[in-house]
């Protein structure tokens, strides 16, 4: 139901966003969920599980359970959209944040409509009970990337994970998808999805929407030396696989010395610093860190190649607007990209091997005008696919068929 003449605040739909305290793909999932509801007249308030090793007074740790309560901290934003943060028991299980307390009950009680914006459908857990409509926007599944995750915990935690948490986790997500009426953002997504829980209750593949003119292809970079790949996301994120990028890349200026690497979306932490000191790339390799949205559309445009590395990759948003400023991808075969890298038309697929990617790289720089018509062709497909037309008539329909099932809420 859209926003009708004369319809007063009350009597529109309460809306709300659950989703993780993030960055990166999640937060500009949220951003897509904001706008596409935007357009029905609709403003979404948001809550999410207050991370533990951000704010440690919200939630209550095993060695504290006599002691203390999970906090609820409710904030008022500039536009009047309210914000919860909410603690829980026991933050070392990550199973124990997507349960339906007491807390995360009060919350949704005031609400018609939820939806879940995040990375697995985990946060939906807290829907449990609840009496309204309710979606979850999913982008990977729980294990996408949790064994690389478990390596970076202290022995411990890993030995507690690997037995008890994410098994768990595990069963709450074949038992949410079999529950929860759900999107996702790619068709990779949505087959892993099917495969974990045959009974999925996966109703389309719903990307996030593109802005093509924001993203409209800049000219191409002037021929000459320094020639110019790049990925912008987060690098200390595990799947991302950067390390496999600055070894191929070393291997490339073995053979193009004046090549340049373009990084940005994070600020670059001591373990990347060391391996590009270490591969003799200072000087070679651009770290832009976090940079407004303007500065990073200019990075794009400056590209000729843009380059996905991943081990796992739900979709990475940041490969399709490089396509969108009309730059083609390498990837390797990582899931999310195999929905728009078509071999040999919008991009190329290369071995996750440092010797396969720095030989198809030299190959694909040798001659520009290849790039430049792969870059024309990926520039069409994101047109065809990822517009925001094109997507919003997919939300909207699913919003439809769950309002159907709510006739009150339907008739506002």
């Amino acid at each position: 139901m859209d926003v009708q003449p004369g319809m007063t605040a009350e009597e529109r739909p309460r809306v709300l966003l659950v989703t993780l305290c993030a960055t990166g793909g999640v937060a500009a999932l949220v951003a897509a969920a904001q706008g596409l509801l935007a357009e029905r007249g609709w403003r979404a308030d948001l809550a999410w599980y207050e991370p533990y090793r951000q704010s440690p007074d919200f939630s209550v740790p095993l060695f504290a359970l006599p002691i203390r309560r999970p906090r609820l901290v409710t904030e008022t934003q500039a536009d009047g959209t309210l914000l919860y943060r909410v603690g829980v028991r026991l933050p070392e299980l990550e199973s124990m944040r997507y349960r339906p307390t007491r807390l995360w009950r009060g919350v949704l009680a005031g609400y018609d409509l939820v939806i879940a914006v995040c990375g697995s459908v985990l946060p939906a857990g807290v829907f449990q009970g609840f009496g309204g409509a309710a979606l979850a926007w999913v982008a990977t599944p729980f294990d996408g990337d949790r064994e690389l995750r478990r390596q970076s915990f202290p022995w411990p935690r890993q030995l507690l994970d690997l037995l008890v948490d994410a098994p768990l986790c595990r069963r709450l997500e074949r038992r949410l998808l079999g529950s929860v009426p759900s999107v996702t953002i790619s068709r990779y997504s949505q087959a892993v999805l099917r495969r974990l829980q045959p009974a999925a209750r996966v109703l389309e593949v719903v990307p996030p929407p593109l802005d093509l003119e924001e993203c409209a292809a800049q000219p191409w970079p002037a021929a000459g030396p320094g020639r110019r790949i790049g990925f912008f996301g987060r690098y200390a994120d595990p799947r991302k696989n950067i390390p496999l990028l600055l070894q191929a890349f070393a291997l490339l200026r073995s053979r193009r010395p004046d090549s340049v690497l373009v990084l940005a979306g994070e600020e670059p932490e001591g373990a990347i610093l060391q391996t590009i000191a270490g591969l003799g790339l200072a000087g070679a390799v651009e770290l832009h860190g976090r940079v407004p949205r303007a500065e990073l559309l200019r990075l794009y445009a400056g590209l000729e190649l843009f380059v996905i590395p991943s081990q796992q990759e739900g979709l990475c948003i940041s490969g399709l607007e490089a396509m969108a400023s009309g730059r083609p991808v390498l990837s390797t075969r990582c899931g999310g990209p195999e929905d728009y890298v078509i071999e040999g038309e919008t991009g190329w697929f290369v071995a996750a091997d440092p010797d396969a990617m720095a030989e198809r790289l030299d190959t694909l720089l040798a001659d520009p005008a290849p790039l430049r018509a792969a870059g024309a062709r990926a520039q069409a497909l994101v047109a065809r696919h990822y517009d925001r037309a094109t997507v919003s008539r997919s939300f909207h329909a699913v919003l439809d068929q769950l309002l159907a099932a709510r006739p009150s809420l339907a008739r506002g």
